[in-house]
């Protein structure tokens, strides 16, 4: 649904603001829903600095209803607004960090054929807009 805005790129594109809006979420939404896919609706945490996500960053992140954290949608959705474009974001969970670090498959086949069904996801959403 939203965006925490932790990075500087979309302050090139977007008035200042704590959160972007993502708004095209409810088309991948219901494109989700029309397929059965899992899926889980939240907030997230865009920060291209790794470095500062801090324990009391993440808590203040998770109480502003954060759900993860990634480096790129803010800034995609700043651009895309302003060039007039339409981004249709969706994550795939790799490593899990909420008590402990629980490393993700990547680099394994395992970890291969969910990059597959993610880019089937992006193939089924490109065939309902």
């Amino acid at each position: 649904k939203k965006a925490y805005r932790d990075e500087g790129t979309s302050y090139h594109y977007a008035p200042a603001s704590d959160f972007i809006d993502i708004k095209n979420y409810k088309v991948v939404e219901d494109v989700c829903k029309k397929y059965n896919l899992d899926y889980i609706l939240g907030y997230t945490w865009t920060t291209d600095s790794i470095y500062r996500e801090t324990v009391d960053n993440i808590d203040r992140r998770k109480s502003m209803g954060c759900i993860c954290v990634e480096m790129e949608t803010s800034a995609l959705e700043a651009m895309c607004d302003f060039k007039g474009l339409n981004l249709y974001t969706f994550f795939l969970s790799g490593d899990i960090l909420v008590d402990e670090w629980n490393r993700s498959d990547l680099g394994t086949e395992k970890e291969h054929k969910k990059q597959l069904s993610s880019f089937d996801v992006a193939i089924l959403i490109a065939q309902n807009i």
